[in-house]
């Protein structure tokens, strides 16, 4: 099923700055990526990709607190914002952009971290075999979205095996059977709430 693609009205927060519009988007909506400024993600984890001439989808990388996305990152038709999770996002335009140095700072320190984050994705899915690929890019999950529990490292949004299949290249079966192979090794199991779970990702 392809993720929904609506628009929720924006509603009115007060914040530290006075009166900004926020917008909250649901697991699996489409995030509309508007022109005259940027949003930035207050909550949840949002996953980038973009789609190949045969119309593949190619998973670039996840934005959680604090990112930024929108004009002048990937504002384009080819590039696709998608919630993993239940998302809140506030809109900053370009003018206030462009006259605060604090936001224009932020702004440039995501562009090095997200160029660290592609080049090691990029590196995690050339592997030649599908279980290299797997198991690569569930450490960088690890990394950039991994929050410390008793049993590992549990990821902070629910990933379908399908999910994982689109971000390593293969087709669902496939991740599946990996998973599984993972699992029973002892590798990585699954919460209640559907959260996978790294044991030990230097086993990995």
């Amino acid at each position: 099923m392809l993720a929904r693609d609506r628009f929720i009205p924006n509603t009115v927060e007060l914040t530290s700055n006075g009166q900004r519009t926020w917008t909250n988007y649901e697991r699996g909506d489409i995030i509309h990526l508007r022109n005259g400024g940027m949003w930035q993600v207050c909550r949840g984890w949002v996953q980038m990709s973009t789609f190949s001439i045969e119309g593949r989808e190619r998973v670039l990388g996840w934005l959680g607190s604090s990112m930024w996305l929108g004009d002048g990152l990937h504002a384009r038709p080819q590039y696709r914002a998608k919630a993993l999770s239940d998302v809140k996002l506030v809109w900053y335009s370009s003018v206030e952009i462009e006259v605060s140095p604090h936001l224009r700072s932020s702004i440039v320190l995501q562009l090095s971290w997200r160029q660290r984050q592609l080049l090691e994705l990029v590196a995690a899915i050339q592997r030649r075999r599908v279980e290299e690929r797997l198991r690569h890019v569930l450490i960088l999950l690890a990394q950039e979205m991994g929050q410390p529990v008793r049993e590992g490292t549990r990821l902070g949004v629910r990933l379908t095996h399908l999910d994982l299949a689109n971000v390593v290249g293969t087709c669902r079966v496939s991740a599946t059977r990996i998973l599984n192979q993972l699992k029973n090794q002892g590798l990585i199991s699954w919460d209640r709430q559907r959260h996978l779970i790294i044991h030990d990702r230097t086993l990995l």
